[in-house]
């Protein structure tokens, strides 16, 4: 199966990356994660050692990077929590990361520069399950939701306000108990 797909440049032109729960793809071995050239599949070496969920390309200050989120809990024997990064030939770990599951990825600009958000299941209650990450710190959004978070995605209802953060998931409230069933939006104050 593949669960997540984006294009990234790792510095020899776009190409489309691949996760999910795979050993190889098109009869290339890899675990996990490949890169699809326009001719041919590739692994990328030294990575988790089974499958992730979601893919975003994301710029954490170091140039933009692609990051897996899934279910790890190492890399190279470092705890890992649920997201990787990789720059186009290393794989490192996110700092800080509280994730047990990384099952939603996407970056969005809230007003205060672009951000990282990840969604899942978070290895720590007071992440609410749904977090964003500035490339140097982690920060809770409200209270989160109260269950398991699917997917992310951004849309723009035309009101002038741009686009806004939509979550959908397991959860039956977000925020500071307001019930949602299964999808909420975030409404960033400034």
């Amino acid at each position: 199966h593949i669960y997540g797909l984006t294009v990234y440049d790792d510095g020899g032109g776009p190409a489309l990356y691949a996760t999910g729960d795979f050993t190889s793809v098109g009869g290339v071995a890899a675990v996990g994660v490949a890169k699809w050239d326009g001719a041919g599949w590739s692994p990328l070496p030294g990575g988790p050692t089974f499958g992730g969920m979601s893919l975003a390309v994301y710029d954490d200050g170091g140039g933009p990077a692609l990051f897996l989120g899934g279910t790890f809990t190492t890399l190279g024997g470092m705890p890992a929590h649920g997201l990787l990064k990789w720059n186009g030939s290393t794989w490192s770990i996110v700092p800080g990361s509280m994730f047990d599951m990384a099952r939603a990825l996407t970056v969005h600009d809230d007003g205060s520069g672009p951000g990282l958000y990840v969604g899942g299941v978070s290895a720590y209650p007071n992440i609410g399950n749904v977090a964003r990450w500035d490339g140097a710190s982690w920060f809770m959004l409200g209270s989160g939701v109260s269950s398991f978070v699917r997917a992310l995605a951004l849309h723009d209802q035309g009101t002038g306000g741009g686009s806004q953060l939509h979550l959908c998931g397991d959860f039956y409230i977000a925020g500071d108990g307001i019930p949602s069933h299964h999808v909420a939006k975030w409404i960033t104050c400034q």
